[in-house]
């Protein structure tokens, strides 16, 4: 029970001691020290004699599908052998699955909400001039407050806040102008 790998609980191993071809040790303890029979073990060691080992090897085993993966450990001539369920190594891959879908769906929705705050900042300036450009469109020609701070800036929006205020205060200038000529025709024609 000390080498459990976690999220394979129910994985087992045996030690094969291959000279003797007995159990050295194995999850079942009344195969310690017996003589190995069983085909996919049998199999296995068959193979570790003759120098080959695999990465994993699949097969089924009283109805059930099993991986395995079996080790030379050094020059002992043992056998360690690792064994699950299909099922259960394939669980752990399809929660490690959902998992990576929750961590990626989470780092879309913060990308976006991110985004979405970055991109109204950066427009807001924008949204301001514009609405100070369909003022001067309605001769509206009130003094906006709001333009000013937008006039201190070095780029685009800066300079076109800084052409608003003063297309304003000329067009204030002028209509001051015709005020005051307007009103100096009407004293000259009484």
């Amino acid at each position: 029970d000390a080498a459990k790998i976690a999220g394979l609980e129910n994985a087992e191993y045996s030690l094969i001691n291959l000279n003797k071809g007995v159990y050295i040790f194995d999850k079942d303890e009344t195969l310690i020290n017996t003589e190995v029979e069983k085909e996919p073990l049998l199999a296995f060691m068959e193979e570790a004699k003759s120098g080959v080992e695999k990465d994993t090897v699949e097969y089924q085993e009283d109805g059930q599908s099993y991986f395995s993966v079996y080790k030379m450990l050094g020059n002992r001539g043992w056998l360690l052998v690792i064994r699950d369920t299909e099922t259960e190594i394939f669980g752990l891959v399809k929660s490690s699955q959902i998992i990576l879908g929750i961590v990626c769906l989470i780092t879309i929705i913060l990308i976006a909400a991110i985004s979405y705050i970055f991109i109204g900042i950066k427009i807001n300036p924008i949204t301001r001039v514009t609405k100070a450009i369909d003022k001067l469109e309605k001769l509206d020609l009130q003094q906006d407050e709001k333009l000013e701070k937008y006039a201190a800036r070095k780029d685009e929006v800066g300079q076109i806040a800084k052409a608003l205020i003063s297309l304003g205060e000329t067009f204030r200038n002028i209509v001051e102008t015709l005020d005051n000529c307007s009103a100096s025709l009407t004293v000259s024609s009484d």
